[in-house]
């Protein structure tokens, strides 16, 4: 009726005084079915007993359940109000689902106003059925959907070091849905403290993003003590995301994080992934572009090592391309393009502004220091490409990129010798010494390939295998890169360079180490070889349709000859190659096979293996990697038709339960110089050996509906050490839930106890115990 809906296995209507009446009946076991549900608009209970008038629109309700998003109230009984607000007499509050709720607020009376507040009289509270020695004189419970203002309940815990402390107490408002504010503190009895600021804001088809700001001052040991010291902590975190509606070309974004080495270790113990992390990086971006061709962006990059406590902060980053067209291509094009219409160009300009520096003293940040370690430069790159087809089958490539560089700041060397006062010997030292300037770096490289690809096929006549194909892409190619740079580089004197203390010319360059570095001041110029190989299998199912099965990925033979060189003109020979055994299991390898020997100082030498071993090449370096990553679950070993089922399931069911296991194994092999140099040591062997084994395993099972285990762990097979370990226990108590968290290994060695409600409305109704590994 209207907006009313009524469903009860029992209902009168008197037109005359248009009265209704509702309520359930008695089975033949003397059980109450079909109680009456009443639902007008959002208002939704289900009662025993209603009585409705439709023209006050008043009702009287007995012994009453609704739901109000995810709280529950019940009533003896409900006086409701034409315009919806309810009158309650003897009733509870919970967001327990059950008839008889794991616990409630009680009362004796309560007014109700839909999507607003809930306020009531004198409020106890009742766990498992049974009155706690706790009360309030009132009770207010805010039901709106929208924001609310209002108090940030805190978390309690008790540290060995800091004492008892409230974490998170604050206050929460809102400037209707476009920013809110939390303003939150950590108050720790033994004289700590912290303060943050946390807010997200949105406008919709604009942006959406949110920041969050803290400090904390962290105080240890009794004041006037030698155990007595402070440390102050901060993190800073932005992100800001543009919808793709809010300008067509204009793009604006940012991801940032600061924050200094100690704070994760003082304040995410109890995250094992941010406790052991070891860098941060941070970007803010704006970029634009015109007729879908040019293009310019602007960015600040920011890279922390907590560790070595140093960052690296590119401020501004600028860049502005041109892509790819065809000068020389006609604006209409008739028939078949022709060869010259093929060539592309495209232009690219970087300009950078870098500055590196340590933060573990304030001293750091003196003028003279950041001048020191702020370097900027502009680069400029116009690569032109050309592709003809050859035969059909053979593609000729082109390429000649020109790159410049100005760069303007530079580090100088000089050697100078001082002695010691101890030993009386000569100590040889290398100043370096920031200068400023401009230099001109210019990179020309030309490249021309043919390459072609060549098919095989051999068919099988009888078994499951149809026929292996062989895939060949043979490959020779001529680089040349005349040496323009001679003029970027300086010398120093080293006249302790040796044993023999014979002075040495260094050769250097005061912008290797800048932005954009500096290419080789010696001209290059040489051909490559290279042949690909890829191995593949078809066979026949059982159900007559084919399956393609790739037996080698990848098997690539390389080497190369330099004409340039005024020595070990020969390139190593390569062979590598990759292939995936099983599903997740990759294997990867490499070889190097040097055609020169190696002399008795332990260097390469311009002489042959043939020469010297009468054989064409020596190993000189070898890789192996195995890597295994693979996820298991409870529908791996099932088949088909129970996986379709089970697709259903709850994640918390019986039973349920994944594994992800991630495994690597490196072995690498190469030269030993010292081995020639010292032959006549018997413990050196002609390679160095050196492997990592390393496995991570991270899972959850269900062993019941209620109870939950799920573990992170790892081992290191070579150092044989267990990585960051994490347990964790998960029990469903209904209308609340338990976890707790162990994490057995230093050095972050901690556990955490938690019992809380389930509903986010009551996200402060917990009681949490934890222990970090200095308690």
């Amino acid at each position: 009726y209207d907006d009313i809906n009524l469903k009860s296995n029992h209902i009168e209507l008197d037109f005359n005084k248009n009265e209704l009446k509702a309520n359930g009946i008695l089975d033949s076991n003397n059980n109450l079915i079909g109680r009456p549900i009443f639902k007008q608009g959002e208002l939704t209970f289900e009662s025993e007993e209603i009585d409705y008038n439709f023209n006050t629109k008043k009702g009287l309700i007995k012994h009453v359940i609704t739901q109000q998003d995810e709280s529950f109230l019940h009533g003896e009984i409900i006086k409701k109000d034409k315009d919806n607000t309810s009158f309650i007499k003897k009733g509870k509050y919970t967001t327990c689902n059950l008839h008889s709720p794991h616990y409630e607020a009680f009362f004796r009376k309560a007014k109700v106003i839909p999507n607003d507040k809930i306020v009531t009289g004198v409020l106890g509270i009742k766990v498992g059925g049974v009155p706690l020695p706790l009360a309030l004189p009132f009770g207010f419970f805010p039901m709106n959907s929208t924001h609310r203002n209002g108090i940030l309940m805190p978390t309690f815990s008790d540290d060995s070091e800091y004492g008892f402390a409230f974490k998170g107490l604050g206050y929460y408002f809102s400037v209707k849905d476009v920013v809110d504010f939390a303003i939150t503190a950590d108050i720790y009895m033994r004289g700590s403290f912290g303060v943050g600021l946390a807010s997200n804001y949105a406008k919709r088809y604009k942006f959406t993003g949110h920041y969050n700001i803290h400090f904390d001052r962290m105080v240890r040991g009794l004041r006037h003590t030698i155990e007595y010291d402070t440390t102050n902590n901060f993190f800073i975190e932005w992100s800001h995301q543009q919808s793709a509606k809010a300008h067509p070309t204009n793009r604006f974004s940012a991801s940032v994080q600061f924050m200094n080495s100690s704070y994760n270790r003082n304040t995410s113990i109890s995250d094992i992934r941010r406790a052991t992390q070891a860098t941060t990086s941070s970007s803010i971006n704006f970029s634009t572009s015109w007729l879908g061709k040019i293009s310019f962006g602007i960015n600040a990059e920011l890279t922390q090592r907590l560790i070595e406590k140093d960052f690296n902060l590119r401020l501004p980053h600028i860049n502005f391309n041109i892509s790819q067209f065809y000068p020389l291509r006609r604006k209409k094009v008739v028939g078949k393009l022709r060869w010259y219409e093929n060539i592309s160009m495209q232009y690219s300009l970087d300009m950078t502004n870098n500055l590196a520096m340590r933060y573990d003293s304030t001293d750091n940040f003196s003028w003279n220091n950041i001048l020191k370690n702020l370097h900027y430069g502009i680069q400029h790159s116009i690569p032109i490409k050309s592709t003809i087809k050859l035969f059909k089958h053979i593609s000729w490539t082109n390429t000649v990129n020109f790159v410049e560089a100005w760069q303007f700041t530079g580090i100088n060397r000089k050697w100078y010798s001082t002695v010691d006062s101890i030993t009386g010997k000569t100590i040889g030292n290398i100043a370096y010494d920031t200068v400023f300037g401009f230099w001109a770096t210019h990179n020309l490289t030309y490249n021309t390939t043919l390459s072609t690809r060549l098919y095989g096929m051999y068919q099988m006549k009888k078994g499951r295998v149809s026929a292996f194909r062989h895939e060949l892409a043979p490959a020779i190619s001529f680089n040349y890169h005349p040496g323009l740079n001679k003029a970027n580089y300086n010398t120093y004197t080293d006249s302790l360079a040796d044993i023999n203390s014979k002075n040495r010319i260094v050769r250097y360059s005061p912008i290797s180490s800048m932005p954009y570095g500096v290419p080789g001041f010696k001209t290059s110029a040489s051909i490559n070889f290279s042949i690909s190989n890829k191995l593949e299998m078809k066979i026949k199912k059982q159900n007559g349709e084919f399956k393609k099965i790739t037996l080698l990925e990848d098997v690539t033979l390389s080497t190369g000859y330099d004409f340039a060189a005024d020595s070990l003109r020969w390139k190593t020979l390569n062979l590598s190659g990759r292939t995936t055994l099983f599903q997740g299991l990759l294997l990867s390898f490499n070889f190097d096979f040097d055609p020169y020997s190696i002399d008795t100082n332990g260097y390469r030498c311009n002489t042959t293996e043939w020469k010297v071993n009468h054989r064409l090449f020596r190993m000189s370096s070898t890789s192996w990697r195995l890597s295994f990553s693979y996820n298991l679950n409870s529908n791996t070993f099932k088949s088909k038709n129970n996986n379709k089922k089970d697709k259903q399931a709850s994640p918390s069911d019986f039973g349920d339960w994944y594994v992800n296991i991630a495994y690597n194994l490196t072995y690498n092999i190469n030269d030993n110089y010292n081995y020639y140099r010292y032959y006549y040591i018997d413990t050196l062997v002609p390679y160095n050996h050196s492997f990592n084994n390393i496995i991570n395993i991270s899972g959850r099972v269900a062993f019941t509906k209620k109870w939950a285990f799920s573990v992170t762990t790892g081992y290191d097979f070579k150092t044989k050490n267990i990585s960051a370990t994490e347990l964790a226990i998960h029990r469903d108590l209904h209308c609340w839930e338990m976890s707790f968290k162990w994490i057995p290994f230093p050095p972050y060695r901690m556990f955490e106890f938690t019992i809380a409600a389930k509903a986010s409305m009551l996200k402060d109704l917990k009681y949490p115990i934890t222990k970090r590994y200095n308690d």
